[in-house]
């Protein structure tokens, strides 16, 4: 097998996270190699304990509305994050990590065009 590395920005590093959770569990060998040849991950600005709704929401509802209920799930006193991240740490203590993030924060444009 191959090594894989990937590389995610925003909630990209969120589905990747849940994606990881999944793997290492399926019976599929076919998705269990996924997690097994999983080398290492970077994550640019990924809200893992999760992201304030309200600039997303505004940046979102307009051009996307069908993506609004998803975005919901990811606010940061969702049960569902939290334990998404507690297995997905325990998953790759083996594996290479890196986190990079904004110190200041951004403001969200007033419209999306």
């Amino acid at each position: 097998m191959q090594p894989l590395i990937f590389i995610c920005h925003s909630y990209g590093g969120v589905l990747l996270s849940n994606s990881m959770v999944m793997a290492s569990t399926s019976e599929k060998e076919s998705e269990n190699s996924i997690y097994k040849s999983t080398y290492g991950m970077m994550f640019f600005g990924t809200p893992h304990r999760g992201s304030p709704k309200k600039g997303i929401l505004k940046m979102v509802e307009h051009a996307y509305p069908n993506r609004v209920p998803a975005l919901m799930e990811t606010a940061p006193d969702s049960g569902a994050l939290k334990l998404q991240l507690q297995l997905f740490t325990e998953l790759v203590r083996d594996r290479k990590v890196a986190s990079f993030y904004e110190t200041e924060p951004t403001a969200a444009p007033s419209q999306v065009s």
